[in-house]
């Protein structure tokens, strides 16, 4: 997992992740909506973490 002061590459959550529909998903995303990931930390008490996510502007 990854500490609020180490924010993963893409490639570390690719790894992470370990499935080949991932990468094929964030494609398709990123192609069909031509937006970017953005990298964020949830501090939410239930489950902390590095979230990715996809935001039309």
């Amino acid at each position: 997992s990854f500490e609020q002061d180490h924010e993963p590459t893409l490639a570390e959550m690719i790894n992470f992740v370990n499935n080949p529909l991932w990468v094929d998903l964030q494609s398709f995303i990123e192609t069909t909506y031509h937006i970017q990931p953005v990298m964020n930390y949830s501090r939410c008490s239930a489950q902390r973490g590095w979230n990715l996510k996809y935001r039309k502007s």
